[in-house]
């Protein structure tokens, strides 16, 4: 016995190769046909199709092409008289009609029909038969004959719209494209000029099928266009993104001379999500809203929900809210519209607190989309508790599990450190995507568990860019810059091409190399690839070549760009701000606002970090006091560090102490580490130690704290207070990471620390360095009081002629006698030299290194404090 089973639809017609009319309804085992053989010299074979109960009148119109293959000759077929029509039965309810389709080919030898045997040598015992389905129709119908449809689609009383409607409503929902185009083959045959109902549901038909230029031919063949037609094909090529086509087609319909046909809250909500994903500018947003109030859809929750979203995606969840909190009616599409807000802008307490409020209503409860912008809040704000407890509400309520519930949910847990159970989530997944490797990837990687996030990309069969991508700047943010970049070779190898995530990444390893020469490669490839549009491509090559000294170049990629958002604009402002040029980053925030871009908390921090380096007091204090009071920005510790460093580097201690102690929010390490270096700055030695102590506490383990006090010890004289520390932090197993400096070179990319002696022209570089120190000391060059250590003895000129040494033969000093080496005179310009800082002690070291540089080697230096 041989079994077919037919499942779908879609199976029907891919078994199909026939051209008439095909329509496959049913999309839930329709029948199952059963083929009985036994070999013999006669052949007789039964068809039995056997219906479900539920599959009554049921009609079945087939072509079968049957094979035996026997130890025999071939002979001729049998001539079409010869065929029997099979036997039919039937379970349960009525009996099933069958209609063989005998569709005849020309072959050599006469007419053959479709169903046709053939003799075919063969050494199988047993025959082997083969249904091949070329024509089938199945459909639940009064009657079983093709007669009956040609009569019920055009009746006595003329054509049967609401049966064609019904009709190509089926083609549309199962998607059976070469039926529905023959349905409107018959309407044109017929001669029938399309009214709105039929048009309309072929233009919706054409459009869910991605044929939008059959949709519109459709619509324009309309002679007397309705709101119903209008809305079909807005509808369409909103289904479809095109949102540039869908605002022109809302432009003509306002402008068209139909009167009759008028916007209603469907028309609304298509051209809304236009708006929306090009035109998130809040003018506009608010010229729409007018819209909407003047033609009376302000009371419309159909038409006022997508209006919250457009607020929210222009930045403005104030109006969202308001208008949120105005409409009379909220379903639970309003609600959702809300939270996703909340959500998606970052005002994560806020979203779950109106999820709190939801619970807390009769008749409306949260569904998945609910639950899927709660889950990402709580990932975004590291809440495991509350996203615990929506996990628990989605098993109590039976939500249905989807991929992209489940993905958010090991985002979760592996966002806030349960790994372990974000793996078992992982390893219980019937389905996964290349989302749900990235989330458990990223999550090892925040949490430093490279290798396992290692192991985990490895088991992938082939990762998708996504989750290179995870990998990639995971490996950045645990400082395996190298790692980063042989990964990145291999993706390429792989014939995967770097979007616009993978770039903004791997800018980050070309900056860490000082490679300028890489980064401006990855330039002129995003160049290449339009991708130099992209904002976080734009935001990373800004940032890069601020980092790699080249601040022209930085500068002329934001005059370039077009999209100059708030990101942007801090981006610029803290590359003017990491060159310690306050003026040009103040300036630039006046024409940030001067052009409409309000800024956000990064922006103040490059701001006041400007004003820091810069000793620009009062410009510091006008912009931290505006934050709360004219943009309505919570300070955070992050300013408030910023606020101490501008206060200590302009020699304020004492109102720097007194403003930590008025501080509304607890001090971090950030801001008691400005105080610190401020105190070792001036040389307060009783602040310092005030300061470390609480630093003690709160970073026990940064040694660059335990180098700054020693220092001050050292510079006061206290000789045995200095030696007390670096004994503490010798019995503590801390030990100072010692700093490095990095090089490009003719020869590639060269890595240097203090008293290094692995370069290959080690010797010539260092009695370069020591024939300068003469030229120094003739020139009257004096280093910094940091850089000595106050002595009063007799050991006093050996001390300095030590420290003279060790300080010239710092890693800076190494690296940039090495590119002058390496350069004619004419051509040396010391553009920037990228330190690796481990703590504050080796900035401050590296920092008079650099002066000497500028000094020593007589070259132009463009210097950036870092």
């Amino acid at each position: 016995m041989y079994n077919t089973v037919l499942r779908t639809s879609e199976q029907l017609d891919r078994a199909s190769d026939g051209s008439d009319l095909i329509l496959a309804i049913n999309d839930r085992e329709p029948f199952i046909a059963e083929m009985r053989s036994e070999p013999s010299d006669t052949q007789s074979i039964s068809l039995e199709v056997r219906s479900k109960p539920a599959m009554h009148n049921t009609i079945l119109q087939f072509s079968i092409v049957l094979e035996y293959f026997k130890e025999a000759n071939p002979k001729r077929c049998p001539a079409p008289d010869s065929l029997q029509t099979p036997a039919i039965s039937s379970d349960s309810g009525p009996s099933l009609s069958l209609t063989p389709m005998l569709t005849c080919r020309r072959r050599s030898g006469g007419d053959l029909p479709a169903m046709q045997w053939q003799w075919i040598s063969s050494s199988m015992a047993s025959p082997t038969l083969r249904i091949k389905l070329t024509k089938s129709l199945l459909c639940q119908t009064p009657t079983i004959t093709n007669g009956y449809i040609r009569q019920t689609l055009h009746g006595a009383n003329g054509l049967n719209y609401a049966a064609y409607g019904r009709l190509i409503q089926r083609c549309t929902d199962s998607r059976l494209l070469r039926q529905g185009k023959q349905l409107h083959a018959r309407l044109l045959l017929s001669s029938v000029v399309l009214d709105n109902f039929l048009a309309s549901k072929l233009i919706t038909f054409y459009s869910k099928s991605g044929h939008l230029r059959e949709a519109h031919r459709v619509f324009d063949e309309i002679p007397h266009r309705n709101t119903f037609s209008w809305n079909a094909l807005l509808a369409g090529y909103s289904f479809n993104n095109m949102h540039v086509e869908t605002l022109e087609l809302f432009s003509n319909w306002l402008s068209s001379p139909s009167g009759f046909a008028k916007p209603d809250n469907f028309t609304i909500t298509s051209v809304l999500k236009a708006l929306s994903s090009l035109f998130p500018d809040l003018k506009l947003a608010k010229m729409f809203h007018a819209f909407v109030v003047q033609n009376g859809f302000d009371l419309d929750v159909f038409a006022m929900n997508p209006l919250v979203t457009y607020y929210s995606r222009c930045d403005d969840v104030a109006s969202a809210r308001k208008l949120f909190d105005a409409m009379p009616e909220k379903d639970i599409v309003t609600w959702n519209s809300m939270i996703a807000a909340y959500s998606q802008e970052g005002y994560y307490e806020d979203c779950k607190r109106l999820y709190g409020e939801i619970l807390d209503l009769e008749g409306l409860r949260p569904n998945g989309v609910t639950v899927l912008s709660v889950l990402q809040a709580c990932g975004q704000s590291n809440d495991l508790l509350f996203g615990m407890d929506v996990h628990q509400f989605i098993v109590a309520n039976d939500i249905e599990m989807d991929l992209s519930i489940c993905n958010s949910l090991i985002a979760l847990y592996a966002k806030c450190g349960s790994l372990d159970y974000a793996r078992e989530l992982l390893e219980n997944m019937s389905e996964k995507n290349e989302v749900t490797y990235g989330a458990i990837i990223s999550g090892y990687m925040v949490h430093g568990f490279v290798e396992q996030a290692l192991d985990l990309f490895q088991e992938m069969k082939s990762p998708a860019l996504s989750a290179w991508n995870a990998v990639i700047s995971g490996l950045i943010q645990n400082n395996r810059p190298e790692g980063a970049l042989d990964l990145f070779r291999e993706m390429q190898s792989s014939e995967l091409r770097p979007n616009s995530v993978t770039l903004s990444s791997i800018l980050l390893s070309v900056s860490h190399f000082s490679n300028l020469k890489g980064g401006k490669e990855i330039h002129a490839y995003a160049i290449r690839n339009s991708f130099y549009r992209n904002v976080y491509v734009t935001t990373a090559i800004i940032d890069t070549y601020a980092k790699l000294g080249f601040l022209y170049g930085a500068q002329r990629v934001f005059d370039q760009s077009q999209d100059r958002s708030v990101i942007v604009w801090t981006a610029i402002i803290s590359a003017h701000a990491a060159h310690g040029d306050a003026n040009a980053a103040l300036d630039l925030l006046e024409k940030m606002l001067n052009n409409g871009t309000q800024p956000d908390p990064v922006t103040f921090t490059a701001v006041l970090t400007a004003c820091s380096h810069s000793g620009v007091v009062d410009e510091a204090w006008k912009n931290f006091d505006a934050m709360l009071v004219k943009y309505r920005i919570q300070p955070t510790v992050e300013h408030y560090a910023c606020m101490v460093g501008v206060l200590s580097r302009a020699g304020k201690l004492s109102e720097a102490v007194e403003f930590i102690s008025k501080m509304p929010i607890e001090p971090s390490a950030k801001v008691w580490g400005a105080l610190l270096n401020g105190a070792s700055v001036s040389g307060d030695v009783e602040l310092g130690m005030f300061v470390c102590d609480r630093l003690f506490e709160i970073e026990p383990e940064n040694t660059g704290n335990y180098i700054i006090l020693a220092n001050l010890f050292s510079r006061a004289g206290r000789w045995e207070e200095a030696e007390k520390v670096r004994k503490k932090m010798k019995n503590l197993g801390l030990k100072k990471i010692p700093g490095s400096s990095w090089i490009e070179t003719s020869g590639g990319l060269q890595t240097f620390i203090a008293k290094d002696v692995s370069n290959g022209r080690t010797e010539e570089i260092y009695a370069m360095l020591d024939r300068l120190l003469s030229l120094m000391r003739d020139e009257g060059y004096r280093y910094p009081r940091t850089c000595l250590y106050a002595i009063e003895s007799c050991w006093i000129n050996t001390i300095r002629r030590i420290s003279r040494l060790m300080t010239l033969f710092s890693s800076p000093s190494i690296a940039a006698r090495l590119r002058t080496m390496n350069q004619p005179p004419s051509r040396i310009r010391l553009s920037i030299i990228h330190m690796n800082f481990n703590n504050r002690a080796q900035m401050e070291e590296t920092v008079s290194a650099h002066t000497r540089i500028i000094f020593l080697c007589g070259v132009h230096a463009h210097y950036i404090t870092v």
